[in-house]
C-alpha cells in the first residue's frame, strides 16, 4: 500500500467519520456594543460593578440570585478605591475604567495586587504604553484582540481573580470598547 492511498483513506475516514456534535453551550448570536457587552457578562457573576461613567445592566440580580450594585464614582482613583473596598468585603466586584482615569491610581492598584484582592479591572486603552505600565504593577494582565475575545477573557479573569486571589486586568482598545460587533453571548444554561 502506498503512502498516498493511506493518506487518502485517513482523510476519507476523517471527513466521513463520526458526526461532529454541536457544543453544549454554543452561545446566542447577536449584536453588542463593547462596554455594554462587558457589563452584561460581568453582571452574570459580579455583585458590584464600578465605573467613572454611567452604566446600565439588563438584569437586577446575577446568576447566583444576588442583587447587582452599579457604582458611579467621580474619578478613577475613587472608583478603584470603592471597588477594592467592596472586593475586600467579600463581594464579587468589577471595575470598568479608561486608562487615563486609572493612571493617577497606580499606587492603589499596586496595593490591591500586593493585598491579593480578587478584583477584575476592565481598562479601555488609548495607547498600549498604559497597558505595559499597568502590567508592571503585579496584576495578571490580558489584552483582548476584539469584543468576543474581551467577553471570553472576562469569564477567565473572574475565575483567575477568585481562584488565584488577585487583581486581573482585562484591557481592550478604545475602538473595540465603543464598536458594535457580532458576538456570541452566553447561554442562560451556562
Amino acid at each position: 500500500m502506498s503512502t498516498w492511498s493511506a493518506a487518502r483513506r485517513w482523510l476519507r475516514d476523517l471527513v466521513a467519520g463520526q458526526p461532529v456534535e454541536a457544543p453544549r453551550y454554543a452561545g446566542v448570536a447577536g449584536l453588542a456594543e463593547g462596554i455594554h457587552a462587558i457589563v452584561e457578562v460581568e453582571s452574570l457573576a459580579a455583585e458590584a460593578i464600578y465605573s467613572c461613567r454611567p452604566l446600565s445592566v439588563s438584569r437586577k440580580v446575577n446568576a447566583f440570585g444576588r442583587p447587582i450594585h452599579l457604582g458611579l464614582v467621580g474619578g478613577g482613583r475613587g472608583a478603584l478605591a470603592a471597588a477594592c473596598g467592596m472586593a475586600m468585603s467579600g463581594r464579587r466586584t468589577a471595575l470598568i475604567v479608561r486608562a487615563r482615569d486609572l493612571t493617577g491610581a497606580q499606587d492603589l492598584l499596586r496595593s490591591a495586587c500586593e493585598r491579593r484582592i480578587p478584583l477584575v479591572v476592565h481598562v479601555e486603552l488609548e495607547e498600549h504604553a498604559a497597558y505595559h505600565a499597568f502590567a508592571d504593577l503585579g496584576c495578571a494582565a490580558m489584552l483582548a484582540r476584539d469584543l468576543q475575545h474581551a467577553m471570553d477573557l472576562t469569564l477567565a479573569a473572574r475565575r483567575i481573580a477568585e481562584r488565584g486571589l488577585g487583581v486581573v486586568l482585562v484591557a481592550m482598545d478604545v475602538g473595540t470598547a465603543g464598536a458594535v460587533r457580532n458576538v456570541k453571548a452566553l447561554d442562560a444554561g451556562l
